[in-house]
């Protein structure tokens, strides 16, 4: 494994174990916006390690007073970016948005009732930075439950493979093959 691998596999290590998918709304909001922020941070560290020394966020006291993430003007709006590298000279580099699906939705059963919400938000945050940030590099992490492979049905895909082969993912990276790594 490379060592961003072994960096985002202790960054979920630190996590409580995951509640179940019974559990109330509140419960696993917090628990998928722990996994993001523990992610984002790990993920930091790494590019961090690899010479971006701004990136942001970091863990408390790394990067001076705030080692929060950045809220960023928009060509629509302030943005809120997960992980960010940015300078003064440059402005805006490279920017990454981490979105998780952990929980299996009651109705259904499977974990693709916030698929096309996620995909979403990972498109509009494109378009609002990228009117303001042209040349920055953007980068969009969806973390899944492993079980997201399993869960197909008779008449449906699992959520896993619905998603690798939706537009406009597919078409946009021309990728023949993916990573199927568990963490």
């Amino acid at each position: 494994m490379a060592r961003v691998d072994d960096t985002l596999l202790a960054a979920l290590k630190t996590l409580p174990p995951k509640p179940d998918d019974t559990a109330p709304r509140e419960v696993k909001k917090r628990y998928s916006e722990r996994m993001s922020a523990s992610l984002a941070v790990a993920l930091g560290q790494e590019l961090r390690a690899r010479g971006m020394r701004e990136v942001r966020p970091a863990e408390p006291g790394e990067l001076g007073l705030s080692g929060a993430e950045r809220r960023l003007a928009g060509g629509i709006g302030a943005k809120k970016v997960d992980v960010s590298w940015a300078t003064e000279e440059s402005g805006l580099m490279l920017a990454v948005s981490i979105k998780t699906i952990s929980f299996k939705d009651a109705r259904s059963a499977n974990f693709q009732k916030n698929l096309i919400n996620r995909r979403g938000d990972m498109l509009i945050e494109a378009v609002t930075l990228h009117r303001r940030f042209p040349y920055a590099v953007l980068v969009g992490l969806l973390f899944l439950d492993k079980e997201a492979e399993k869960d197909a049905t008779e008449r449906r895909r699992s959520t896993f493979s619905k998603f690798i082969s939706t537009p406009p993912f597919v078409h946009r990276t021309k990728r023949s093959r993916w990573s199927r790594r568990t963490i």
